[in-house]
């Protein structure tokens, strides 16, 4: 993930599950790969003081200018603007000698927080993304020359069984750092960073990705709208899975029409498609090779996969296999197809 220029404090949730967990934590990950604590304080502190400091200095060198001209509304006038000053730069310094609390963060969501470790191209990650596990713990059962490059690697997830936020439970995870976060920030990557022989092809290669991850997207939560709640769902994706090729021979006839096996086999099909489609593309052939393997050798649909969620390898190992293509960072809500994930467990502390 792009590194921040300067970080801020975690949110006060986690710093709370962080500090009484800690331990148990560190016992399972070890202490290379727990986060890393605060060793500065904000920006706009540090800044600020820097900032008061300089004002004060130009003030009083006016009122010196001030007082030996005898121009006395003037000096008046400096003299209470120091005083101001001086006073809230006071409150900076006695917040300058705070202990400072919580850890580095590379960024916070919704869900949690992703954090530096203290081994390069490893990130911890505190989340209360129940669909991510769930994703995780099936990644992880897999032997590892299965697990597809297009996905980022994860390497431990824990339960943290006695804790809870906004009524979610919660997880920590340890797993590979990624870069340039984002389709925005993946198209900067390509304008400042690729060959200017190669910009316009890789740009034109990612629109292309943009567009085929639009389409497995789509396909993928009308799958889910549909599925949602229904204590048959295996039973009727496995139905449409063995219809996949009817209904994409059929079109639109089967999309639109009132055999709902058929419609949800024809967005299984689609998808599919897409994601065939975009391992024809310098930019989308991890991620289309991940989201096919997923869907046809794992038993796993990943119904959410958006373009806030993909990045570029973030660790020398992965970049010396893949090269410079981007990965799924954040796999989302992904669907099981059938009940082989039904006795995997995650680990609890």
């Amino acid at each position: 993930m792009t590194r921040m220029k300067h970080f801020r404090s975690n949110p006060p949730w986690a710093d709370k599950i962080l500090g009484k967990q800690w331990a148990a934590i560190e016992k399972r990950f070890g202490a290379a790969f727990m986060p890393i604590a605060r060793t500065e304080h904000p920006k706009d502190i540090t800044e600020g003081i820097t900032d008061l400091e300089r004002i004060i200095e130009g003030h009083k060198k006016n009122l010196r200018e001030d007082e030996a001209a005898g121009n006395a509304p003037a000096a008046a006038h400096f003299r209470r603007s120091i005083q101001e000053a001086e006073g809230v730069l006071a409150k900076l310094r006695k917040q300058a000698k705070k202990k400072v609390k919580g850890y580095q963060e590379f960024g916070c969501g919704h869900y949690g927080c992703v954090m530096p470790t203290g081994t390069p191209g490893l990130v911890f990650k505190v989340t209360t993304d129940a669909t991510e596990a769930a994703f995780i713990a099936a990644y992880l059962s897999w032997p590892k020359h299965e697990r597809p490059d297009g996905v980022v690697r994860y390497h431990k997830l824990l339960a943290i069984k006695s804790e809870s936020h906004l009524k979610r439970p919660v997880f920590v995870l340890l797993r590979d750092e990624a870069n340039h976060v984002g389709s925005d920030a993946i198209g900067t990557w390509i304008r400042t960073g690729a060959l200017s022989s190669e910009k316009d092809y890789y740009l034109r290669s990612l629109r292309k990705l943009t567009a085929g991850l639009g389409n497995c997207l789509d396909a993928g939560r009308a799958i889910r709208k549909y599925i949602l709640k229904k204590p048959n769902a295996h039973e009727i994706l496995q139905k449409a899975m063995n219809r996949r090729d009817d209904a994409w021979e059929m079109g639109e006839r089967a999309a639109y029409g009132r055999d709902k096996i058929l419609q949800l086999a024809f967005q299984l099909q689609r998808f599919n498609q897409n994601a065939d489609d975009l391992q024809g593309e310098p930019m989308g052939a991890e991620i289309g090779s991940a989201l096919g393997d997923c869907l046809n050798d794992h038993g796993l649909l990943l119904a959410d996969v958006h373009t806030s969620n993909i990045g570029m390898p973030g660790t020398p190992a992965l970049l010396g296999e893949i090269g410079h293509t981007p990965i799924i960072t954040d796999p989302g809500h992904a669907i099981t197809l059938d009940d082989r994930y039904k006795g995997i467990t995650v680990e609890e502390v």
